[in-house]
């Protein structure tokens, strides 16, 4: 399970969880170890429970959750008053209350319209009946959010979608640092092992967050930075101590990320 901060962009817990632990049990755990009381807790659908809301009201937390579409809460029929562009997309959206959270509706009108589509080349395929196009439209595009705090939909809207973070980390994780196989059956080296992951990751994100700040993600990424700034290392001789010649290159990225990375008195 992992945590990701929105406000600081760099990950915050990962923790191992045994495979027979329920998503709800895990939850509790992992939350009640987190000192971060008061803060919104941003979770996808795949967690979405008629228990999380009073789980996270327990611990203090804001929630911001993200129901399936077959929630019976949901009132796919409702007015929606309100709109604006999220990414040059079209979003309509209401908000009631229920008890005491809120239910949030969007609609996304670009993916209202895609999800039709593809119903109705299902239904010319004959994978797919009249009848459920006509209780299925009814949700096209929508997406169905409830939570405790009493914003404007786009704030909700733009939080969740922040949640975008987590599957980049988790990607950045698997792929960029290959920590997807661990090959590991002892619990203390899994626990090791994870921590030696979190650790790479954490450092993985401040070094994206230092190009996202000199504007470079488009033109360098991450490893690449590691690769250029592996090329200096740090010459012993007896006592003395030196860096090995540094690239213009190198000099240049350093200065561009604002980092102070090589001693004038060790230089060469």
């Amino acid at each position: 399970m992992l945590f990701f901060s929105m406000d600081k962009q760099l990950p915050v817990l990962l923790k191992p969880l045994p495979g027979s632990v329920r998503d709800v049990k895990a939850l509790r755990t992992v939350i009640d170890e987190v000192n971060a009381k008061d803060s919104t807790v941003v979770i996808d659908r795949g967690f979405a429970s008629h228990v999380i809301p009073d789980l996270l009201k327990e611990f203090d937390f804001n929630f911001i959750l993200s129901l399936r579409r077959n929630f019976t809460e949901i009132d796919y029929g409702r007015k929606l008053d309100y709109t604006f562009s999220y990414r040059k997309r079209g979003i309509k959206w209401g908000r009631k209350r229920i008890g005491t959270n809120f239910l949030y509706l969007f609609e996304d009108v670009k993916l209202r319209a895609e999800e039709e589509t593809t119903f109705i080349h299902l239904m010319n395929e004959k994978k797919r009946t009249i009848q459920e196009y006509k209780e299925d439209s009814k949700k096209f595009g929508k997406i169905a959010i409830l939570s405790n705090r009493n914003k404007d939909g786009e704030t909700i809207y733009l939080m969740w979608k922040d949640r975008e973070n987590i599957e980049v980390a988790f990607d950045a994780l698997k792929n960029e640092l290959e920590n997807d196989k661990t090959y590991l059956d002892d619990d203390d080296a899994v626990r090791g092992y994870f921590f030696i992951s979190f650790l790479s990751l954490y450092l993985y994100y401040k070094i994206l967050n230092l190009l996202r700040k000199a504007e470079l993600v488009d033109k360098i990424s991450v490893n690449e930075v590691l690769l250029e700034l592996s090329k200096v290392y740090e010459i012993h001789l007896g006592e003395k101590r030196k860096l090995s010649e540094i690239p213009d290159k190198v000099i240049k990225l350093a200065e561009s990320l604002e980092l102070n990375l090589f001693p004038t008195k060790l230089r060469s």
